[in-house]
């Protein structure tokens, strides 16, 4: 009597597929393997700095351990939040592996939520991030080697806390936010946190915000009493001999862990319940745009790009941007100068282009329409370049008034004039973006995330996701290269006689850049418009 074969069990068998799934992008993608040996180098260069970092700290003196304290329980509660948040923005809830796409599937929820954990735990990133933290436990020579025990055994502590942490928090998002417009907003709110925290080190360092390391002290010992903090403090506990302490960090820790798994486990088994539902009833509405629009395949084009703007809050971000890097640069002008939050006009050009680089994407298949009417790539790249420089016009004057009346860069004619050729270079850029961004996005299409799930990016295509946008940044500056020299040229002492050049300079090159990405995009456009709606087909079936 044969011995009735063992099932394989989930969890392993999500960890197999994880790494299918991979090695099956190796063989059948190069940018997939450009991208796996550029993440392997960044590891190990991460890695290796790692090292050096914990050596140096390691030899350091006693008056350094305030610093190492403050560093290691705020810093590390920092560094988990941006984590959540750089996820949340980058790669949403569905990378890889995601709850929601096996939802449909009979995997018990601990089964299926455990599986995908542990998948996570065996990426590149967290096998990275755990011998980085192992090996900082150098940095604690000089507390004992209890100190550097308990290091080594909190790193891939940190990182399951971490992984269960963002996997609960990007759930939660996704599941109890359920109006588009809660979503949108939380969309925003998480962008906008994200540019917040990486400008931080600048302004610390600048000066435009100081704080002592003895008024940090105090909060420290808050955040080591923190779920996300307390792992990091429990070295420390062991070097002083509080083991209770320790101890109780550690349970903090488990029991948020714990809470985390029946958090994704809930937002799981709410899924499941509620797949298949409708988002319910909605308003009708007029025709907005399209009254305000030429009667014409042109016009309605324009209409329908702008009607998307104002409620697709995927591309809505890259307009809120410039906002917060003019009040950033704000808050940082003390000791430059009134017109540096100038500055921010000049990068809005840069990259309030970036979703219209992949603008077809996000149009998705209602571009199938303008197939079925028969209506050539001219007419589609100017119905578009009408929306966006109708935009832009308005965006440049408000913004621009607004910021001179707050800076006060009005009472010294020099800094108004450089002002105005901050202004003006910023929005010639943004037509010399926009030219460049109609070439791009019927050339270079990759997924985006659907308009309901801001949070949860299509599986698939991952390094175009990732690289494709910089790509275009580095082609937005290229075509602009005659007015970045007479920018910096400025910068660096040219006289006021000088000024209505460059702004005739950048005008001149935005406006060619844009007539000749209309023209070559309406060209291209013609030539691959089959393909596109093929590439839309295939990105719409991975939002499912």
């Amino acid at each position: 009597m044969t011995a009735a074969v063992k099932p394989p069990s989930a969890v392993g068998t999500l960890v197999r597929l994880k790494w299918a799934l991979t090695l099956s992008g190796l063989k059948t993608s190069a940018w997939q393997v450009v991208a796996m040996v550029l993440a392997a180098l960044m590891a190990l260069g991460t890695v290796v700095g790692t090292v050096v970092g914990a050596f140096a700290v390691g030899t350091a003196g006693q008056e350094w351990r305030p610093l190492l304290w403050v560093a290691m329980v705020v810093g590390g509660t920092v560094a988990i939040l941006f984590v959540m948040l750089m996820q949340a923005m980058v790669f949403g809830e569905g990378s890889t592996m995601s709850m929601g796409k096996f939802a449909p599937f009979g995997i018990p929820d601990r089964s299926l939520q455990l599986g995908i954990i542990l998948s996570s735990l065996s990426g590149v990133a967290s096998l990275a991030a755990t011998a980085c933290l192992m090996l900082w436990s150098m940095a604690y020579r000089g507390y004992g080697a209890g100190a550097v025990l308990a290091q080594i055994i909190m790193a891939p502590c940190i990182v399951i806390l971490t992984v269960c942490f963002c996997k609960a928090a990007l759930a939660l998002m996704d599941t109890l936010i359920g109006t588009a417009g809660g979503k949108s907003v939380v969309y925003v709110v998480v962008m906008l946190l994200v540019v917040t925290v990486s400008q931080l080190p600048s302004m610390l360092m600048n000066g435009s915000v100081t704080i002592g390391i003895d008024a940090l002290l105090g909060p420290t010992e808050v955040f080591s009493w923190l779920p996300l903090g307390c792992l990091f403090a429990v070295p420390f506990d062991v070097a002083a001999g509080a083991w209770w302490a320790a101890l109780a960090r550690v349970a903090i820790a488990a029991f948020t862990v714990v809470a985390c798994f029946l958090v994704s486990s809930w937002c799981l088994h709410r899924q499941r319940r509620t797949l298949g539902e409708q988002n319910g009833a909605r308003s009708i509405k007029g025709i907005g745009a399209f009254a305000r629009t030429a009667d014409s395949p042109a016009g309605a084009i324009c209409a329908r790009v702008l009607s998307l703007l104002r409620r697709d809050v995927r591309q809505t971000m890259f307009l809120l941007l410039p906002v917060l890097f003019v009040a950033l640069f704000f808050l940082q002008s003390g000791d430059v100068g009134p017109w540096f939050p100038f500055l921010g006009l000049l990068i809005a050009g840069w990259i309030m282009l970036m979703g219209e680089a992949n603008g077809l994407a996000y149009d998705g298949m209602g571009f199938s329409m303008e197939v079925i009417a028969g209506v050539d790539g001219r007419t589609d790249r100017r119905g578009r370049v009408m929306a966006y420089v109708t935009l832009f016009v308005v965006y440049f004057v408000v913004l621009g008034l607004v910021t001179y009346a707050v800076t006060g860069v009005w009472r010294d004619a020099q800094d108004s004039l450089l002002a105005l050729v901050f202004t003006v270079t910023g929005f010639s850029w943004s037509l010399a973006s926009l030219g460049a961004a109609e070439v791009f996005n019927c050339a270079m299409i990759y997924p985006v995330p659907s308009m309901d799930k801001p949070f949860a990016n299509p599986q698939g295509r991952m390094v175009a996701q990732a690289f494709i946008p910089f790509l275009f940044m580095g082609a937005s500056a290229l075509v602009m290269a005659p007015t970045i020299g007479g920018t910096l040229w400025l910068l660096f002492g040219a006289g006021l006689e000088y000024y209505p050049w460059i702004m005739a300079i950048a005008l001149a090159n935005g406006i060619a850049i844009c007539a000749l990405g209309v023209w070559l995009g309406a060209k291209l456009l013609d030539v691959r418009m089959l393909k596109v709606l093929r590439t839309l087909e295939r990105n719409a079936a991975l939002q499912q």
